[in-house]
């Protein structure tokens, strides 16, 4: 195979932003991702080191003309603009999935052939990802790498930070083709429309039940195992689901939390309110029908 042309260093990449000829470097994505090459010159060498400079003196040549998004390497731009133009070029063979990045395209294969590469070294859960593997194993360090600029809050994963600053700017870019309702976490848009479809994908193993969220199966399945995970402080009662502690823990505070719009009773529990709410309805209907005609 002909060597490159190292002049070209910039130009010759592939679509996951990593040269077409190896390199002994290790050269990371911004997925974390790596991939190890051999070394074919001293000048093939000097083109990543450009790149990799870059990371630490925040230079971006290479910008989006549709956003103006800046990006230290050529390849990178390649993989944003596919964000732009809805290129997917990279198909799953098994389920025909496409992918704008190769990396992803791997990733998902996975999921697909059971493969967990990435090994926690405290615990030994295995993950799919690189960057599972790194998130996860700040759940044992307490690491939070991630600050919101808003209220300081931080957090382990950048994707977490990303879904809690929109509670401070109200963004909901997931909305729903059926109602119009927004939200701003797409799995939440995602639980949403099975109230239009009817779909329970989740089914209990005990007894056939199904749900239309993970959640609710997880806490379906404590019925059936007298699993309660979650105790009251007070008085020792034991719970399948935190709302229902949160809601019994009220019973010892007095905390009213849920108040009518109509004459300001408030009330403990959710459903008192939705009790009261109907009465209040019954009782207008009642008096409109014994007015004259």
């Amino acid at each position: 195979m002909s060597r490159p042309d190292p002049r070209r260093v910039e130009e010759e990449e592939h679509e996951d932003g990593f040269a077409q000829f190896p390199l002994t470097v290790i050269v990371k994505s911004e997925k974390g991702d790596e991939d190890a090459f051999e070394t074919h010159s001293p000048d093939t060498d000097k083109g990543h080191l450009i790149a990799h400079t870059r990371t630490h003196t925040g230079e971006k040549p290479f910008a989006c003309s549709v956003c103006g998004k800046g990006f230290s390497r050529k390849g990178d731009l390649r993989i944003h603009s596919r964000t732009h133009t809805g290129e997917k070029p990279f198909a799953c063979s098994f389920c025909g999935t496409r992918f704008r990045q190769k990396g992803d395209l791997i990733a998902h294969t996975r999921t697909h052939t059971g493969e967990k590469p990435f090994a926690c070294s405290v615990c030994s859960t295995r993950f799919t990802q690189k960057g599972h593997l790194i998130a996860h194993t700040r759940t044992h360090t307490g690491e939070k790498t991630f600050a919101c600029s808003f209220c300081g809050t931080r957090f382990t994963q950048k994707g977490d930070l990303r879904i809690h600053i929109r509670t401070h700017t109200g963004e909901k870019p997931f909305a729903c083709s059926v109602c119009s309702s927004c939200f701003s976490v797409r799995s939440t848009l995602i639980q949403h429309m099975r109230t239009h479809t009817g779909e329970k994908p989740f089914s209990c193993t005990v007894c056939g039940k199904s749900f239309s969220k993970k959640t609710n199966l997880t806490a379906h399945t404590r019925t059936h195992a007298g699993e309660k995970p979650f105790a009251c402080l007070v008085c020792g009662k034991g719970f399948t689901q935190k709302g229902h502690l949160m809601a019994h823990t009220r019973t010892h505070t007095g905390e009213k939390t849920f108040a009518c719009s109509d004459c300001e009773k408030r009330f403990t529990q959710k459903e008192h309110l939705i009790s009261h709410l109907i009465y209040l309805l019954l009782e207008d209907s009642i008096q409109l029908a014994d007015l004259p005609c």
